[in-house]
Order: structure tokens, then sequence, then C-alpha cells
């Protein structure tokens, strides 16, 4: 490799995967990362020691910057994180580190296949170009906490359903908002404006191609958020794949303010989801922030 090209091919490693550089023989080093390695060959052995010690100098000092650590939140048995990785750089927007941090998942991994199933199954005709995952501890926590009191508290009121989480689609009016919702989660006091058909709150899609229809676009701050090479992003279609807790659920409606009481209910617990129709419900509206997890944004050409 020429050193241009060397530096073509270190960008496709990031840099919190390096972990440690080595010198092998006849000018040789390799680069270990956990995606993969990369062998580089130097013009002397003064060169190569020289490289070898200047790229394990930066994995010291890249890591002892703030990172975002999930290593407590990663759990192969959640659907929501069980392909987190244990640490991210978060990501920074005008200098300013954010809430999250982005994750690219790659074409080939079982990750990619997951998702991509799930856009496909209502969406067949549009190619997914780009898939990220967000990882947000303080979303996170909140989302679990939610669940485990939602749980509890049906159980105190004997109720017959349990908890579960159901992947929704969220389309967004703009890129801007893809990012607050990343940092801030689905804000129930910010959504819809007067378009509450079903009552007030998040709205999501049981289908992708729901939400489609509301795709927003991404943009220059999106793309450079998302990729290394931003510009062949810019123009694309997105959407986010969420995870909504539900218990029980009732039609809504647009003159009803907040979700009515259970029936049945010995507590006076409302109902956490309002629907479009009980059966096989295609909108679900969500009636707290916690209540759902912004999973992935989703990137497809028309």
């Amino acid at each position: 490799l020429t050193w241009l090209q060397a530096e073509a091919e270190a960008k496709k490693i990031d840099m919190q995967d390096i972990s440690r550089a080595y010198a092998v023989q006849d000018c040789l080093l390799t680069v270990e990362a956990e995606s993969r390695s990369l062998e580089l060959r130097a013009k002397t052995s003064a060169e190569q020691q020289e490289w070898v010690n200047s790229i394990n100098q930066a994995v010291s000092t890249h890591c002892s910057r703030d990172f975002k650590t999930f290593t407590a939140l990663a759990s192969e048995g959640e659907t929501v994180t069980r392909h987190w990785k244990e640490t991210l750089s978060p990501s920074v927007i005008a200098g300013k580190p954010q809430n999250f941090a982005i994750c690219k998942v790659f074409k080939g991994d079982p990750e990619w296949k997951e998702v991509e199933d799930l856009f496909a199954s209502s969406c067949p005709r549009q190619a997914l170009v780009r898939i990220n995952r967000i990882q947000n501890k303080e979303l996170i926590t909140a989302y679990r906490s939610y669940r485990d009191s939602l749980s509890k508290r049906m159980k105190q009121d004997k109720s017959s359903k349990s908890v579960r989480s159901q992947v929704v689609w969220h389309g967004c009016k703009s890129a801007g908002n893809a990012i607050s919702i990343s940092d801030s989660g689905f804000r129930v006091d910010s959504s819809r404006g007067g378009l509450d058909q079903y009552g007030k709150g998040c709205y999501f899609a049981a289908d992708s191609s729901l939400a489609a229809r509301y795709a927003g676009t991404v943009d220059k701050q999106l793309a450079v958020l998302l990729a290394e090479s931003p510009d062949r992003l810019v123009g694309l279609k997105f959407v986010l794949l969420g995870y909504l807790t539900v218990g029980d659920w009732s039609v809504g409606r647009h003159d009803v303010s907040e979700a009515p009481v259970i029936p049945s209910s010995t507590t006076k617990r409302r109902y956490d989801t309002m629907v479009d129709k009980d059966e096989q419900p295609q909108i679900l509206v969500s009636t707290a922030t916690e209540q759902a997890y912004p999973g992935y944004i989703v990137c497809f050409s028309q």
C-alpha cells in the first residue's frame, strides 16, 4: 500500500476500535482493530518503529477521552441493546458533544439483515443505503425504568395483559428532528402540533411503508453525523426505527387531551398507548417520552 492508500484504508477503521499496532518483519506493521486488521509496509525499519509508536500513542490518547461507556447497558438478551458496542465516542455537533453515540451497521452483518428485513416487509422496492444505530445511555435507562414501572403497575392492577416491546417506525419532518430525537427521545410534548387524530402524543407506524410517506431528507449536518463520506448521503430519505413499550391500548380520539382510564382498572390506571384500531393497529401513539426508544436511523433511496 502507498501512504495515501493506507490512509484511505485506515479511515475505514473507527478510532475507538483500534487496540494496538506492532512491528512484524521486513518493515511490516499490523494495526489491530475490532472490525478488521490492517497491514502496512514502511520504507525503513526506523519508519516502521515510528509508525508503531505514533499509532499506539494516538490510541492511548484517544482512549483517555470521555467516551460513552455502555458496558453495563449492553445486553444480548434484550432486543434493543443486544448489538450495542460497549464503548463509543459521543457524537459531536458544532464542537459540542451530544448525549448519544452513532454507530454504523455494516452490510453483511446479522444486524443489517434484521433491520433490512423489517424495513423490506412493507417497503420492498426501496433500497437501503445506510443504517446507523443510536446508543443513548440516558434514554435507554429511562426506557427500561418506564417498562419496569408499567409492568409493576399492571401486575398490581391484575391486568390480563403483559408489557411488550414493539418495533415501530417514525417519519421525521426534518433532519434536525432526527438529531433531536437521538439526543432527547420521542418527546410527547413537542409532537404533531394540531394533527392529533388519535390523541396527543408521539405518533408511530407499525409498518415502514407508512412512515416512509413522512420520511425526512438527509441534509449536510445529518450526513456528517452518520458517515465518513457524507456527500453521498445528502438527499437520501430516512426514517427512524424505534421500540415502543406497550401494555394496554385503546382507540384514540382527536378531542381527548389524555388517555382515558381503563374501565376494568382497580387502580384507575390509564391506557398507555392510543391506536387507530383495536385489531392489528397501524398507528400507535405514545403517551410518555420514556415509552419509546430510537434504535436506528435508516437511510434509503427512492
